[in-house]
């Protein structure tokens, strides 16, 4: 058996919460004392967290460091309550500071982070932020490109401007929201920025070519 990072075992028989479907996992191995989250980023859990009523941070970690590294601590109802990280598959534990049971404010606390915010609708959230960020690009590089032939901006004089800003622009919107969405949190922190990386390139790869499209189509380019 495996040991958490305050000395507690784990059961031989885990009880599984929540919908088997949900993106997130959470699993509880002493009740009242500790439960386990995966799949899910410390600072998304953290966030989730201080949402709940009556939560107030001592410690948190907010800097970007290694997955290894994380732990905060907070006050929920009196109690205080440690978030650590698996050195197995660095999942996060929910703890007890003072390693007694707490049921009450630990199902709290597990029920809060199993209803927060249903995959589904992140899904949807994320998908309708990709085409508002795919419009934006495509609108930019179409203004930009009006002010050259027709109004001659001086800044779209500049092929860098022109071509470099609408792309370069799209890509960071596009990360900014991979990394937001509940997307891509499995893993190590490096495997994942690396993940969204490609992932938020190709997609500005796509917008890319609906502004090459764009432009041909107005202007014959």
């Amino acid at each position: 058996m495996r040991k958490t990072g305050d000395n507690h075992r784990w059961h031989l028989h885990p009880l599984l919460h929540g919908n088997p479907k949900k993106h997130m996992k959470i699993e509880e191995f002493n009740s009242g004392i500790s439960f386990r989250v995966g799949r899910i980023s410390y600072g998304r859990l953290c966030r989730y967290i201080s949402t709940l009523p009556g939560v107030s941070f001592n410690r948190r970690r907010r800097f970007f460091r290694s997955i290894q590294d994380v732990g905060a601590e907070f006050t929920f109802r009196g109690e205080k309550f440690a978030i650590n990280t698996d050195p197995w598959d660095y999942a996060l534990w929910i703890l007890t500071r003072d390693s007694q049971s707490h049921p009450i404010e630990m199902q709290a606390l597990r029920e809060h982070i199993e209803h927060e915010h249903p995959p589904l609708k992140n899904t949807l959230a994320l998908t309708a932020y990709m085409f508002g960020v795919f419009a934006f690009h495509v609108t930019l590089a179409f203004i930009l490109y009006r002010g050259r032939t027709l109004s001659h901006w001086r800044i779209s004089e500049s092929d860098l401007v022109l071509f470099g800003l609408p792309p370069l622009l799209s890509f960071w919107f596009y990360a900014l929201g991979l990394y937001r969405s509940r997307l891509y949190t499995s893993g190590s922190t490096g495997a994942r920025a690396f993940l969204i990386i490609v992932v938020a390139a190709a997609i500005t790869f796509v917008s890319w070519w609906g502004e090459m499209l764009l432009l041909i189509y107005f202007y014959r380019t």
